[in-house]
């Protein structure tokens, strides 16, 4: 069965401006899913996008996101489009670009009650240095039992192999940040987990419109369940294949 995961519509408002509804992906800032929501979660909501503002002191970015979290089970986005009456997710974001070699992002979250402040920085690095990409992001959750994650990436773009991406990372999530009651208001990406985690990644960029990458990764405490985690994903984007078509 194919299932739609995503469903939105949108549209500009002038140059710097869009509007969006339905069912979306999240925006992430410049951190990830090792911290943040899944990217096979499910969000709908009403996204408001202001891009490419300029100024020392001002954002480069700023989205505002009402939206409903939830129904992880659900993987079609059409199952879930009632939800887009129910508000219990806001997010109000600013993201800074600084030249070519610094993003940084930070964000307060409104999520079933919870109050969450996440800050993330990508930083470029030179080519010859042993790391190209270096990315650290926090979560904090603020209140009923307040806690703190973090997370750190380094990647390797610039090699001799060309196209093969290698990378280690390090990931500390308490299982506490998206909990309310006995369930998780938000889920992490799935091969990253809770808990404390290190762990390899790998992407080759096979063609133009085609990647692979690998994570592999292992938890550190000694608990019941899983300490080991892989997943090789490929992707193929069509969007070159369909601009050849007649």
């Amino acid at each position: 069965m194919l299932n739609v995961k995503t469903l939105f519509v949108g549209q500009r408002v002038g140059k710097k401006a869009e509007v969006e509804v339905g069912s979306m992906d999240f925006e992430y800032g410049a951190g990830t899913e090792a911290l943040y929501a899944d990217q096979d979660s499910f969000n709908e909501g009403y996204r408001l996008r202001v891009h490419d503002l300029e100024g020392k002191l001002v954002p480069s970015k700023v989205v505002l996101h009402f939206g409903y979290i939830g129904d992880f089970n659900k993987v079609n986005a059409f199952g879930r489009m009632h939800r887009l009456g129910e508000i219990n997710y806001v997010q109000v974001m600013a993201e800074k670009k600084l030249g070519k070699r610094f993003t940084a992002s930070a964000e307060f979250d409104r999520l079933r009650g919870l109050n969450l402040i996440r800050n993330a920085a990508k930083v470029t690095l030179p080519d010859p240095w042993l790391v190209n990409d270096l990315r650290i992001e926090t979560v904090a959750r603020l209140n009923d039992g307040a806690t703190a994650g973090w997370a750190l990436h380094l990647v390797k773009t610039k090699n001799r192999l060309g196209s093969f991406n290698p990378g280690i990372y390090y990931s500390h999530l308490p299982t506490g940040v998206y909990r309310v009651g006995l369930a998780q208001a938000l889920v992490n990406g799935d091969v990253y987990g809770t808990g404390k985690r290190i762990g390899v990644t790998a992407k080759r960029q096979v063609t133009k419109s085609f990647d692979v990458s690998a994570i592999i990764t292992r938890k550190l405490e000694i608990e019941p369940g899983f300490r080991w985690r892989a997943q090789i994903v490929g992707r193929y984007q069509l969007a070159d294949l369909l601009k050849r078509l007649p």
